[in-house]
């Protein structure tokens, strides 16, 4: 899985990370370039807040709160946020096993 990641239009270079490196640690540099860019407690709020996102939020006043959060001047860094959360998304998804169906219980004969 070649997972690409953008910053203001360009791919991050991810430091020490081949581009065979498997996608976990892709993801390990992207979160700790993160975390050093934006600080660990803003960089867990932003994450919190993505995650608990559904549908029917209001998405406008979330964006607000999110630019409020880590401030104008790195909000960019909000859509590299969501980017590494829908590639762990993906990541887990893939890890998970496939729901088969129970057989059904074996007919029992009429005595």
């Amino acid at each position: 899985e070649d997972s690409k990641f953008t910053y203001l239009g360009k791919t991050i270079e991810l430091p020490g990370v081949a581009k065979t490196d498997p996608a976990e640690a892709r993801m390990a540099v992207l979160r700790g370039m993160l975390i050093g860019h934006l600080g660990d407690p803003k960089c867990l709020e932003i994450y919190n807040v993505m995650t608990a996102m559904n549908l029917e939020d209001d998405h406008e006043a979330i964006e607000k709160q999110l630019v409020e959060i880590v401030g104008a001047e790195n909000s960019e860094y909000l859509n590299v946020m969501q980017q590494l959360i829908f590639c762990e998304d993906r990541h887990k998804a893939s890890l998970a096993p496939a729901i088969v169906p129970a057989a059904p219980p074996p007919a029992t004969p009429p005595v």
